[in-house]
């Protein structure tokens, strides 16, 4: 079908740029508005704090699940992953 070429080379491109930009990670401690994280697949957590969205640091505690994004180049952890 003309066309559907393109359209996989697209959402081909479209995962490969979320993967990039968006992870998964256990929260190891968290401090005032900022959070450390071990990204999922990693042997050894992060060495710093990054910042999280509002609140988010006072409502989840280390081995809790969250979900990160790049923005502008840094890491803000976003929301926190709830599984049941």
């Amino acid at each position: 079908m003309p066309g559907e070429n393109s359209r996989v080379n697209a959402r081909e491109d479209a995962r490969r740029m979320l993967g990039e930009r968006v992870f998964l990670a256990t929260v190891t401690a968290s401090s005032g508005g900022l959070i450390a994280i071990q990204r999922q697949g990693q042997a050894e957590p992060d060495a710093q704090f990054y910042p999280a969205a509002a609140g988010l640091a006072a409502a989840v505690s280390a081995g809790d699940l969250v979900m990160c994004l790049v923005v502008g180049g840094r890491v803000v952890v976003a929301f926190e992953v709830v599984t049941s």
